[in-house]
């Protein structure tokens, strides 16, 4: 290693531990600003569609399966929905399988639920139906979070969502 004239090195930069520091204030700052970023909470409400979505999928299609009727009920209050149906002479028939519950997340709620053609909300509880046919209630469905809302709506003849741009609650 080279030395100069008064024994100390010629060479410059940072040490290990200058740079762990540095280090640990970067990582500080980001974990400060990036819950704040809107584009972390538009993320949030994508994913809920898309849960949502393979639902409804689902349920379009198991509806057609079974040759009878499935329910899709919102509970506004807790923030879930439980899907259903009636065998032909049998009672209320509900699974407990992936894809017929679902449990929004803290911080997202489902704000409206609209049957195009009919007037909006009237309780807070309210129901989707999957005919055996192949189509379902056109409807379109509002989720919210703390800083954003957006629409989706219901597809009749394929039971997807789709994103809507221009819909206001």
């Amino acid at each position: 290693m080279p030395t100069s004239i008064t024994g100390r090195s010629t060479e410059t930069g940072f040490t290990l531990v200058e740079l762990l520091v540095a280090l640990v204030l970067i990582s500080l700052l980001v974990a400060l600003v990036m819950p704040n970023l809107p584009v972390g909470q538009e993320r949030k409400l994508e994913s809920v569609a898309g849960r949502l979505n393979a639902m409804t999928r689902l349920l379009h299609d198991e509806a057609s399966l079974a040759g009878v009727p499935i329910y899709l009920d919102f509970d506004l209050d807790r923030r879930r929905c439980q899907a259903w149906l009636i065998k032909e002479g049998s009672e209320r028939e509900t699974r407990n399988e992936k894809g017929w519950f679902l449990q929004l997340p803290d911080g997202v709620r489902v704000t409206r639920l609209e049957r195009l053609g009919r007037s909006g909300l009237q309780t807070r509880q309210t129901r989707i139906r999957f005919f055996p046919e192949g189509v379902a209630d056109e409807t379109r469905i509002w989720l919210a979070d703390e800083r954003n809302e957006a629409s989706w709506t219901l597809v009749p003849l394929t039971g997807a969502l789709k994103a809507d741009e221009t819909a206001q609650p």
